[in-house]
């Protein structure tokens, strides 16, 4: 037999079938060669010859190293394994030819360009490529390309504490098949719907008690190997109690936040006081005290709580100690007009059975265990008006009364003696919200809800938390000199985000902030109403249908200290649950710090 006329080791086999081979180099390249039949003389001939076709071989692509790679990782080497690749093979990328530096016919190496990685967020599909007459193909294999994701919203983005697994909904951009949404940085169960959307079940453990939860969504990555994956930025997410309050106040003797319920409490719990673990969000106690309890203060020892009863247009003093009402003394009023409420009350430094009442009839009064001391002040409202606003706060001493009124009185400071109120004076007007918002004192200033801080002596302003990143600090707010740190509850329909900004008061300027997840309904954050500190790195704020309770660094970083954790608390029989929430009872001890 002959090849392109060039004879070749021949097997007979019969008169019809002979065997003959063909050299490597012959069938190196793709192409067709000329085979005939030479019998030899003197009765042989050579037959016309036929064309043998040599094709390319498919070459097959099994794997790409690495997977996936971060989009902004420059040229990447890569290396594709295989079979059947030939010498003259090629890579494509998404169809840009790359360059090789080295190849065998089961690996090839190469280099992926960063302007190919650009153009390809999501995936590239690669293909190995045998050129020559008849071009083969691999089928492709893709890398995928990660982007860092990110997430716009949680839905929810918090819920009432609860007993049960929860699904959210967690919309962005750059998700990933094996994109996982994370709790406090652990995985949690999680199911890909798109490149914008991602579920996740949170075990009912988590929302089991108050907790204020970083959400994040995390993509893995091959490289840079160093990486390991990529992670969103975090979305706060926050489980609250639901249950209306008006009012709210930290007893450190006991540990827990009590908090006022107006008659549209759920749950058989209108009209009553409750008393409420921070920790766990359980109701420890609660106490029916009468009609529309709105205003509340607690004594410096922590054993009387004061209450205004909107209703009756008197005020109640309950002994935390016994857990029962006391004394109940009614404001005035009357004669065909609603009766005085409570406008603001604050109980006397070192006299737990005294309490400054700033009525609605515009007069502050100091009562002892329900007895009118004999002097009051004049009228601070403005008599046009029917409804006053205001907020009390003591100075150093029982000496000192401030208080913020609207419309139009401002900021008083107000001496007091055994007889009652025996002066008056004007520190600041136009500087308070149009409410006359909250104020308290702390180590020689006097804080207005407004952000403003003023020399308690003076009245001079010594500063105002506002910061040209954020609008004007405005809201709830509670100063803490022994952490150099105030805390205002801030609520943007603009954003919307629902915040606890922190600030330096020394400086004036932003500290940080907490995100309150949730705090919002139909994009309008909903207006916090008070904001408490409780604790070493707490802060409490309630809105007229929830309360947050949140623990923080931001407010004071624990991570190097160790907490002393024991409570003092004695539920008796009627205590009461908000929804699932159990009951304590016989616990002993006292909660310090935490």
């Amino acid at each position: 037999m002959q090849c392109n006329g060039t004879g070749r080791p021949t097997t007979f086999v019969n008169a019809t079938t002979l065997e003959a081979t063909l050299t490597a180099a012959e069938l190196a390249q793709a192409g067709s060669v000329s085979l005939s039949v030479l019998n030899p003389p003197p009765a042989g001939g050579v037959t016309s010859s036929i064309p043998f076709t040599i094709t390319q071989p498919i070459p097959v692509l099994a794997s790409v190293s690495p997977a996936s790679l971060l989009a902004v990782s420059g040229d990447v080497p890569i290396t594709l394994t295989g079979s059947s690749f030939t010498a003259a093979a090629t890579v494509m990328a998404n169809g840009t030819t790359l360059a090789i530096t080295n190849q065998t016919a089961t690996s090839i190496n190469a280099t992926l360009p960063s302007a190919v990685i650009a153009q390809s967020i999501g995936a590239v599909g690669l293909v190995v490529v045998n050129a020559g007459t008849n071009v083969e193909t691999s089928s492709p294999l893709g890398i995928r390309v990660v982007s860092t994701p990110t997430i716009a919203q949680l839905t929810p983005g918090g819920v009432p504490i609860g007993e049960f697994d929860l699904k959210i909904s967690v919309n962005g951009s750059g998700f990933q098949q094996n994109s996982v949404v994370e709790w406090n940085g652990t995985a949690l169960n999680t199911q890909y719907q798109s490149n914008s959307q991602l579920t996740a079940t949170i075990p009912a453990q988590d929302i089991a008690t108050f907790t204020n939860a970083s959400v994040t969504v995390s993509t893995p990555v091959d490289y840079p190997a160093n990486q390991g994956a990529v992670v969103s930025a975090p979305q706060t997410f926050s489980t609250y109690l639901s249950l209306s309050t008006n009012d709210l106040v930290y007893n450190p003797k006991d540990g827990c936040l009590y908090a006022s319920v107006p008659s549209s409490g759920v749950g058989g719990m209108g009209n009553s006081i409750v008393a409420i673990d921070p920790i766990s969000g359980n109701i420890a106690r609660q106490l029916a005290i009468g009609s529309q309890p709105d205003r509340i203060a607690i004594s410096d020892d922590g054993t009387q709580l004061f209450v205004g009863l909107d209703g009756a247009g008197t005020v109640r003093q309950i002994d935390l100690t016994t857990w029962q009402p006391g004394v109940q003394f009614s404001l005035g009023g009357g004669q065909g007009e609603p009766p005085f409420a409570a406008s603001a009350l604050a109980v006397l430094p070192g006299e737990p059975n005294s309490v400054a009442v700033f009525a609605t009839s515009g007069i502050v009064t100091i009562y002892d265990s329900g007895v009118a001391r004999p002097n009051i002040s004049s009228g601070f409202f403005d008599a046009s008006v029917n409804q006053n606003y205001g907020s009390l706060s003591f100075g150093a001493s029982a000496s000192t009364l401030y208080l913020s009124s609207a419309p139009m009185i401002g900021l008083k400071k107000i001496t007091i003696d055994s007889t009652g109120v025996t002066g008056a004076q004007t520190l600041a007007g136009s500087l308070l919200p149009s409410n006359g918002g909250t104020i308290q004192y702390d180590d020689g200033r006097v804080y207005l809800s407004g952000g403003v801080v003023l020399d308690a002596n003076s009245g001079n302003q010594l500063g105002s938390f506002t910061s040209g990143t954020i609008p004007p600090a405005s809201g709830p707010l509670v100063s803490d000199s022994t952490l150099g740190k105030a805390f205002i509850a801030y609520g943007s329909i603009v954003t919307p985000q629902a915040q606890i900004w922190a600030f330096d008061e020394n400086s004036f300027k932003p500290a940080g902030s907490i995100n309150v997840g949730g705090a919002d309904i139909g994009n309008v954050v909903l207006g916090f109403q008070k904001i408490v500190r409780w604790g070493q790195s707490g802060l409490a704020v309630n809105t007229s249908g929830r309360l947050y309770v949140i623990q923080s660094p931001m407010v004071k970083d624990l991570s190097s200290s160790s907490a002393d954790l024991s409570v003092t608390l004695a539920a008796p029989s009627s205590a009461s649950t908000v929804s699932r929430q159990p009951v304590i009872a016989g616990l002993r001890g006292r909660i310090n710090e935490i």
